[in-house]
């Protein structure tokens, strides 16, 4: 782990990262129009690092020290920066589980914690800027009603697979992943966690994930549901 500052759009900011994809990072992050659009649809920022052209992701604490301060010290202070529960770490380490388990990934370049308590901007995480991809969603609206069938179950096949390996992702979303040029369907965002093995809390997982925006609309999220059912029953 190294100190390192970032000029994040002109605000820096100091964070302690860990450098895990050999890059040579440069202080000055910018942002595009592309990137504000995915913080209208995220609870993240999104930054470009053009030097090694790198997607930085910097997520936001949860609750204000000013409004919720006793929240505020218990779960993004002690329970994320200093007890090891930090967004970016959980990430990489599903990033990991996922290409171990030969699903697709985006590479990771770096995670790191904000030092300053009081920097709301709590966690970083930098990976590949994917420059010739769409978005899951974006590229499920461009398709006929053919093609989106087979899209919608080849992406429940990949939770399918997680869940045989024992986990499932956190946040289920079509614009979680990302779509190359040859159709390839890559997670960007890769929070899984831990299947619990009673039918019944796993049922109540599924249907927690299964909101009719997440896939797409209503129609689908039932045409997902109807692939994923017996494999989380």
């Amino acid at each position: 782990m190294a100190l390192r500052r970032f000029n994040l759009a002109g605000r820096r900011r100091w964070y302690l990262a860990r450098n895990v994809g050999g890059m040579q990072v440069a202080q000055e992050l910018s942002q595009t129009p592309w990137m504000q659009h995915l913080e209208r649809v995220s609870s993240s920022h999104f930054y470009l690092e053009p030097v090694s052209n790198s997607l930085f992701k910097i997520s936001r604490d949860k609750y204000s020290p000013r409004a919720h301060f006793w929240r505020w010290l218990s779960r993004d202070i002690i329970s994320k920066r200093l007890a090891g529960g930090l967004d970016a770490l959980k990430e990489y380490l599903s990033n990991r589980t996922l290409a171990r388990l030969g699903q697709r990934t985006i590479d990771v370049r770096l995670y790191g914690v904000a030092l300053n308590p009081f920097n709301p901007l709590g966690s970083l995480y930098a990976m590949e800027f994917l420059a010739d991809c769409s978005t899951g969603r974006e590229y499920f609206e461009r398709l006929d009603e053919t093609a989106r069938i087979a899209f919608m179950a080849r992406f429940c096949d990949l939770v399918i697979e997680l869940a045989e390996a024992g986990f499932y992702h956190r946040d289920l979303h079509l614009t979680n992943i990302m779509v190359d040029e040859a159709e390839n369907i890559i997670w960007i965002d890769t929070h899984i966690k831990r299947l619990p093995k009673a039918a019944a809390e796993r049922t109540k997982i599924l249907d927690k994930t299964l909101i009719p925006y997440n896939f797409y609309d209503e129609k689908y999220m039932e045409m997902a549901r109807r692939q994923l059912i017996p494999h989380f029953s």
